[in-house]
């Protein structure tokens, strides 16, 4: 269909309309009035178009003053839907919300021995018939995964702990079973891409986001826009091989290791029990040592975090030489409880790796988030397409109808995509 030049204006308005509705989550007609700059019956007959389009819906009403009370206007929650998908080694984290992104379900799931993505289609059928969400109405799915997928092949890299996912073009399969209506994308990125929209790094053009935690990866952004590489590769430092410096033995290499063996849990364990701090696990252990630090400047806790700090910034100094970013955030769960005081030394122990002042470098701090960031992330991402895709023809086309209940398998992937297709 070709849209004439009054149409597209009108499409114009309307989602000028939605968004600041989004935005404010209600508002009345006079106060679209004055953010659209459209006339007071032209914003009238907005509203009453995108109301029978079934995007927006009356939300009760505003009192307070004298005269009538005003009507207040919101997102219409069954819009459309946006599903997102977390996959890590023990299973499948869920999530659907609605385009305002109210949690309509929340749903984990352990691996079974079907092939994973069937099993996440049928993780998927079961939160929308649990939450009442009709299939046909999830506009956008985003599934996150460790690794990287590499956009020619479909293989995914880079992810030893997914076996199952090895071997074969992941992306095809993924669409098969869910719809061509599904980007797959790293975990670490889908984090980047939440905290460069409204979090730590929120106008910041260039800057890295590195996670320390049962596997070591990072995302990288380049004057606001993600940085993948050729292979979908870029960013997984975990391989770089990296010498080791810190100050005592414990069996690592001094020539050369993975910068993900030098900071494994089993790694960060062995470099605490060589100075001396008995713990039972490694996040224990960086814990004493911070609680230990603040009583005593120079004692075995303080060494341990040195040379966990010599061993980051050795990995860290070939992002900063090579993107030069304005921000390096360190998060998981070992990045999150070193906290402030770890993030300094990574700053210090980065300037003497460079030989630059500290100043002269990246700003390291700490990324606090940890349980479910991917999967946030993720939801982020999906709700962006969602909303993109329901108010991409506003009032003018309007979508079909949504069909209640799960599908079957899809033998032929458009199956999902009806309201792509309207």
């Amino acid at each position: 269909m070709v849209l004439g030049a009054p149409s597209k204006l009108r499409i114009l308005n309307d989602q000028a309309a939605l968004l600041h509705i989004l935005e404010a989550g209600i508002l009345s007609r006079a106060q679209l009035e004055e953010l659209t700059g459209l006339s007071k019956p032209a914003t009238a007959e907005l509203l009453g178009r995108l109301e029978v389009a079934g995007l927006v819906k009356k939300e009760g009403k505003r009192g307070g003053g004298p005269g009538p009370k005003a009507q207040l206007w919101a997102i219409s929650p069954e819009a459309g839907f946006a599903a997102a998908v977390d996959v890590t080694p023990s299973g499948i984290g869920l999530q659907i919300s609605d385009l305002s992104g109210r949690v309509r379900t929340a749903t984990f799931t352990a691996w079974n021995n079907e092939a994973p993505a069937r099993q996440i289609r049928e993780c998927l059928d079961a939160a929308c018939t649990e939450s009442g969400v009709p299939r046909s109405g999830i506009l956008k799915l985003v599934v996150g995964l460790p690794g990287a997928v590499d956009p020619r092949s479909g293989l995914l890299k880079y992810a030893p702990h997914l076996p199952a996912w090895g071997g074969y073009d992941v992306i095809s399969a993924l669409r098969a079973e869910l719809g061509t209506g599904v980007d797959v994308e790293n975990d670490v990125n889908l984090m980047a891409m939440g905290e460069m929209k409204d979090g730590l790094a929120s106008g910041v053009e260039n800057f890295a986001l590195v996670w320390v935690d049962d596997g070591l990866g990072s995302a990288i952004v380049l004057r606001g826009e993600l940085l993948k590489g050729f292979t979908g590769g870029a960013g997984e430092i975990d391989y770089a091989p990296v010498p080791d410096r810190s100050s005592v033995e414990t069996g690592q290499t001094r020539h050369g290791s993975n910068l993900g063996a030098l900071l494994s849990p089993a790694a960060i364990s062995e470099l605490a029990a060589a100075h001396g701090l008995v713990a039972p696990d490694p996040m224990a252990a960086v814990e004493l040592a911070l609680q230990e630090m603040a009583v005593k400047e120079d004692g075995s806790g303080s060494r341990f975090m040195e040379d966990l700090a010599i061993r980051l910034a050795t990995g860290l100094a070939a992002i900063v030489t090579v993107i030069d970013p304005e921000l390096i955030m360190l998060g998981g769960k070992f990045g999150a409880a070193g906290g402030t005081k770890l993030a300094e030394l990574v700053q210090q122990k980065l300037s003497s790796v460079l030989a630059i002042p500290a100043a002269a470098t990246a700003q390291i701090v700490s990324y606090p988030v940890t349980e479910g960031a991917a999967l946030s992330g993720a939801m982020g991402s999906a709700l962006a397409g969602a909303r993109e895709k329901a108010f991409e023809t506003g009032s003018v086309i309007q979508h079909s109808s949504i069909l209640p209940g799960p599908h079957p398998p899809a033998s032929n992937p458009q199956q999902f995509t009806s309201l792509e297709k309207s």
